[in-house]
């Protein structure tokens, strides 16, 4: 008696063994993405030519798993609709990477952060410190709708930073300098004080009103509002 043969079942099972490796493509994928996503986002940031180069490795890979026209119609049919769903992952994912700069924040202050958090819609709670890569790739969607939005936020927090550093360095020569003084008799031969070095002195407070006047024409300035005209009023007094 000849042994049976189940052809039909060799196919089933070179099918099923098929859509393993179709699957198999697809969860290394994943595995691959998700390691990413795991990182913290105040690290991974200035990171974010990994995500890049992640992309740029899988357009690779997916070149290589294309199916060839001697492939089997149904083999060929189920790799092509994987290769088509990641490819199409990855070209939105490259869509977004260029908005990226955008919610790195390096300038971003607290209050700037919960901005950006509202634009996004994250969740309410979400703190920055536990923030995530998966969760900016969440937020994808709302990082492109608010494209410019994010733009401005960053452009006016750098402002105010550069603003608020040149206030906290008038601060500082105000806490530190001191007069040089020197002895002197006058015509009645009494001993006093005074103040060499007048003209550097003089020098540095009107460097710092020009400072002052040059930071007024910020569009950001109105938000300092209260805190220039303490400053400016005591570099003002200095000259009296």
């Amino acid at each position: 008696m000849n042994e049976p043969t189940f052809q039909d079942l060799d196919e089933v099972n070179n099918d099923i063994t098929q859509i393993k490796n179709v699957w198999g493509v697809y969860e290394e994928y994943q595995q691959e993405l998700n390691e990413l996503t795991k990182e913290d986002w105040i690290t991974f940031r200035s990171k974010t030519y990994r995500f890049d180069e992640f992309l740029v490795n899988w357009q690779e890979k997916l070149k290589q798993l294309s199916p060839t026209d001697s492939t089997k119609s149904s083999k060929k049919t189920s790799t092509s609709n994987m290769n088509i769903r990641i490819q199409q992952e990855i070209d939105n994912y490259r869509l977004i990477t260029p908005l990226f700069k955008w919610v790195r924040g390096e300038a971003l202050s607290p209050d700037h952060w919960l901005e950006l958090f509202r634009l996004l819609k994250m969740p309410r709670g979400t703190m920055l410190e536990k923030l995530t890569f998966g969760d900016i790739l969440k937020a994808r969607q709302e990082i492109a709708n608010h494209g410019e939005q994010l733009k401005d936020l960053n452009i006016r927090a750098q402002a105010e930073h550069t603003i608020r550093e040149a206030l906290r360095e008038l601060e500082n020569w105000g806490t530190i300098a001191q007069f040089s003084l020197a002895d002197y008799i006058d015509t009645k031969q009494h001993k006093i004080q005074i103040i060499k070095d007048w003209k550097d002195l003089f020098t540095q407070i009107g460097d710092n009103q020009s400072l002052l006047s040059s930071l007024k024409d910020s569009p950001y300035y109105k938000n300092f509002g209260r805190i220039f005209k303490i400053v400016f009023e005591y570099t003002n007094w200095c000259f009296y």
